[in-house]
């Protein structure tokens, strides 16, 4: 376990959803034990909190609101979690484990929306719709209604694709890095630190950048009507293609850390895990600049020891 070997740990733990803080002590498990059947076992135990929430609030459950996202997709990813902890100590591989996990994720959400998206947007317009509403009256934002209803059914278009990273892939590296960092699993971080997305993904995401922008460029300049496709659609699949190598990014970023405060291992642990959370935390300002990192890392490397001197 995480929590209790040092008072920092439990802060940190505070701080942290439930949800990270359990996948966490999964993978600390995983990492410590090969008995499978005890890890059954204590994988029970920790979900306790969701099995309790399902059998005593089964009502408060069977009513969706945005409020009870949080909570059940915890719930319904803890599987898909324990599958990324199996692959990647059956493989010792953080970079395989990751990438698999993001392209079952991409491929996933890809069909979904191929093939349900006309019940999908409906969906997620209703949830959303009483939080728009709030937040409209709130802030007094006086927007029109067309405005309004635009803005959410953009929102709605893509919000499978933004669950799935805010949910499951976000708070899996977060989790993982946190038991790396903190219970000092040296080669594993060693593994972690020198990570760079392979080619095949690299071939997977480049076609998608081009094309991404591409759709940017033409619809702010009004070159094309693209009004007949399902630009918010294509925009979710985009952030889930590009989830890869904003990761590798953020490995790339680890690493300088690791060389700057090297000799300050106190030090260097609380950034490593900061910059962690803080990725998980506001993703939406760091992934594009990570992004960027992890795929010119891919064709140059970032972490040649003359260029960090350099720095």
């Amino acid at each position: 376990m995480i929590i209790g070997y040092k008072s920092v740990l439990y802060n940190i733990a505070l701080l942290l959803p439930f949800r990270i803080v359990l996948w966490a002590m999964l993978m600390e498990y995983q990492l410590n034990h090969d008995n499978k059947p005890n890890f059954i076992y204590y994988t029970t135990i920790l979900s306790l909190p969701y099995l309790i929430g399902i059998v005593f609030f089964s009502e408060w459950f069977l009513q969706l609101e945005l409020s009870k996202l949080s909570y059940l997709s915890g719930l319904l990813f803890t599987p898909l979690y324990i599958t990324f902890c199996t692959l990647y100590t059956s493989t010792m591989s953080i970079g395989f484990g990751i990438e698999v996990m993001c392209i079952g994720a991409f491929i996933i959400v890809s069909v979904l929306q191929a093939l349900f998206h006309s019940t999908l947007v409906p969906f997620w317009h209703a949830m959303m719709l009483p939080y728009y509403q709030s937040l409209n009256k709130l802030l007094n934002l006086n927007i029109s209604n067309n405005d309004f209803n635009q803005l959410l059914l953009n929102t709605a278009s893509g919000m499978t694709s933004v669950v799935v990273i805010c949910h499951l892939l976000s708070p899996m590296i977060t989790a993982t890095l946190v038991v790396l960092f903190l219970r000092k699993h040296n080669q594993q971080i060693k593994d972690w630190l020198s990570m760079k997305m392979s080619w095949s993904a690299f071939t997977m995401v480049m076609p998608l950048f081009f094309m991404s922008y591409l759709i940017i460029i033409l619809q702010k300049s009004q070159l094309i009507n693209l009004s007949h496709l399902p630009l918010a659609t294509i925009g979710g699949l985009f952030e889930l293609a590009r989830f890869i190598p904003a990761v590798c990014g953020l490995s790339v970023i680890h690493f300088w850390l690791s060389k700057r405060f090297a000799k300050k291992q106190r030090m260097q642990t609380i950034m490593l895990v900061s910059t962690s959370i803080i990725f998980s935390w506001f993703g939406a300002l760091f992934y594009p600049i990570c992004a960027f990192l992890g795929l010119i890392d891919r064709v140059t490397d970032l972490r040649q020891e003359s260029k960090i001197a350099k720095n």
